[in-house]
C-alpha cells in the first residue's frame, strides 16, 4: 500500500468550491417558481443543474489534484474524465426535474437515491479515469460511507431547493451541503487502496507547483462562472421585483378608474364590440331603474323599444364599427 498525502490549501478549497455551488444551486432553482413565464422555469432549473452537478465534479477534480502520493505522477483518461462530468449534471438535473414535477415524500426520497447514487457513479468514474502504476481497490465499509454521505446531501439540496429561504438560511444550508459534499468525496479517497503493481518504478513526482496552479485555475474557472449566476439571478429577482411594483402600480390605477367611473354623475355605458354593456355608472343604472348585475354582459339593446333596437342594429352600429367615430343618436 502506498500513503499518499493531500494538499491543505487544495482541501480548503475544494470545501468552498462545494460551499459556493450549492449556495448557486440553491439560489437558482429558488428562481424557477419566481417566473410567470413557461420557459423560464427551465432555464432556472437547467442552470441550477448545472451550478450543483459542474461545481461538484469541480471539488472533485480539485480534491484530487490536491491528493498526491511520492514518486508517482497521476495522468487522466480525458474520455472517463468527461464522462464523469456529464454524469454529475446529468443526475443533478434529473434530481431537480423530478422535485420541481412532484414534491412529494416518493419523489423526494427517489430523486436524492438517483443524484446521489449518481454523484457517486461520478467520484468512482473520477477515480477510473485516473492513471498511475498501481492497483486501485477500494475499502467497502468506507465506499458505503461515501455513498450514504452523497444520497443525504442530496435529499437535503433537493428538499431546499424548491422553498423560499432567506439569504441568511441559504447560507448556512449551502455551508452544510459543501462540506457534506466534500465529506463524500474524502470517504471515497479514505476507501480507496493503492498498492504498487510489480515491477513498475516509481516516476518522477510532478511539480507540485504546476498541480497548485492547475486546481487553482479549475477553481477559479468554476467560482467565475457560479458568480456570473450568482449575479443573473439577483438581476432576475430585482426585475421581478419591479414587475410586481408596476403590476400592483396598473391594479391601483385601474380600481381607480373604475371607482371614477361608476361615481360619476353622467350615465355613462361602455360596450365591447359585441355590443354588450361592459361597465356602467351608478347614474346610468339609477337613470334606467336596474342593478349592475343585471346589465353588465347583456346587449344594449335590451334595454330600447323594438323600434330604436333594430334601427340601432342595422343603421347606427354598422356606421359606428365602419367609421370609427361617435355617431350622435337617440333612442
Amino acid at each position: 500500500m502506498i500513503n499518499g498525502t493531500h494538499d491543505n490549501l487544495l482541501v480548503v478549497l475544494s470545501i468552498v468550491v462545494a460551499i459556493v455551488a450549492s449556495y448557486t444551486a440553491l439560489d437558482l432553482a429558488g428562481r424557477t417558481h419566481a417566473s410567470n413565464q413557461r420557459t423560464w422555469p427551465r432555464v432556472w432549473l437547467g442552470a441550477a443543474a448545472l451550478a450543483m452537478g459542474g461545481g461538484i465534479w469541480s471539488m472533485h477534480f480539485i480534491a484530487m489534484l490536491a491528493h498526491s502520493m511520492p514518486g508517482m505522477e497521476a495522468y487522466y483518461d480525458p474520455g472517463l474524465t468527461a464522462f464523469s462530468f456529464a454524469l454529475a449534471v446529468v443526475v443533478t438535473g434529473a434530481g431537480f426535474t423530478i422535485v420541481s414535477r412532484s414534491n412529494s415524500g416518493v419523489s423526494l426520497l427517489a430523486s436524492g437515491l438517483l443524484m446521489g447514487g449518481g454523484i457517486a457513479a461520478m467520484h468512482y468514474t473520477g477515480m477510473a479515469a485516473m492513471r498511475m502504476p498501481v492497483s486501485l481497490s477500494y475499502n467497502l465499509t468506507w465506499v458505503a460511507v461515501s455513498i450514504f454521505i452523497a444520497i443525504g446531501a442530496s435529499i437535503a439540496a433537493l428538499w431546499l431547493a424548491f422553498r423560499q429561504a432567506s439569504p441568511l438560511l441559504k447560507g448556512i444550508a449551502a455551508i452544510a451541503m459543501g462540506i457534506a459534499i466534500s465529506g463524500m468525496h474524502y470517504a471515497g479517497m479514505q476507501a480507496a487502496v493503492f498498492t504498487p503493481l510489480s515491477g513498475a518504478g516509481h516516476t518522477h513526482a510532478p511539480s507540485s507547483i504546476g498541480q497548485t496552479n492547475l486546481a487553482l485555475v479549475v477553481a477559479a474557472v468554476t467560482l467565475f462562472i457560479l458568480f456570473l449566476a450568482i449575479i443573473a439571478a439577483m438581476f432576475d429577482r430585482q426585475f421581478v421585483h419591479l414587475a410586481a411594483r408596476e403590476s400592483l402600480a396598473l391594479r391601483r390605477s385601474e380600481e381607480q378608474f373604475r371607482a371614477l367611473y361608476r361615481r360619476t354623475p353622467l350615465p355613462l355605458h361602455a360596450l365591447d364590440l359585441e355590443g354588450q354593456l361592459q361597465k356602467v355608472s351608478d347614474a346610468w343604472l339609477d337613470l334606467l331603474g336596474y342593478s349592475r348585475q343585471e346589465v353588465v354582459g347583456q346587449p344594449m339593446t335590451k334595454f330600447m323599444t323594438e323600434e330604436s333596437a333594430v334601427r340601432r342594429q342595422t343603421i347606427d352600429w354598422p356606421a359606428l364599427l365602419s367609421e370609427g367615430g361617435p355617431v350622435a343618436r337617440e333612442y
